[in-house]
């Protein structure tokens, strides 16, 4: 069935609305991000201080999202996507996804979590972490020139010089 769906709109042109719907999420998304020239919205609601014109998903799971002036995350809770909350110190001109777990630009890394004083994704910055350095290994272990870390926390007391993986 879904195939047949997809073919009968390769066929057609899409209005702009389709175009919304398939760039930040259709029929089956649990929030509705859509834009007009003056703003963007978040389920009916007006995200503050959001450029429309260069407001964009970066990354594959939807919930990441830049424009020209702050890099947004979505605050997945009770209410699913009730909000969008600007990285308080994100470079967006540099600012990249890593994997699912994590994103860096040139002055931090960014560790997914998701508690009480970090809600939503992406949110949390790896304290000392050097992003020109930094690298994925093996899940749950990251490295840079200085530390090792497990799930987005510095392994206190570990060379990473002689840290090794043998499996």
């Amino acid at each position: 069935m879904e195939e047949s769906r997809v073919k009968e709109t390769q066929n057609k042109e899409l209005t702009e609305e389709e175009k919304l719907q398939a760039k930040f999420g259709g029929e089956y998304s649990c929030y509705h991000i859509t834009l007009d020239d003056q703003h963007v919205y978040l389920n009916n609601d007006i995200v503050p201080n959001a450029d429309p014109v260069t407001f964009e998903v970066i990354s594959g799971q939807d919930i990441l999202f830049k424009d020209s002036q702050a890099v947004f995350k979505l605050n997945i809770g009770e209410a699913c996507g009730t909000s969008l909350i600007r990285f308080k110190n994100a470079d967006v001109k540099s600012f990249q996804v890593i994997d699912y777990d994590y994103s860096k630009d040139v002055n931090h890394v960014y560790y997914r979590t998701s508690n009480e004083t970090t809600p939503g994704l992406y949110g949390k910055i790896i304290e000392g972490a050097d992003p020109l350095t930094f690298e994925i290994l093996r899940r749950p272990y990251t490295k840079d020139k200085n530390y090792i870390y497990e799930n987005g926390k510095r392994l206190e007391g570990v060379n990473v010089e002689t840290f090794n993986l043998p499996w």
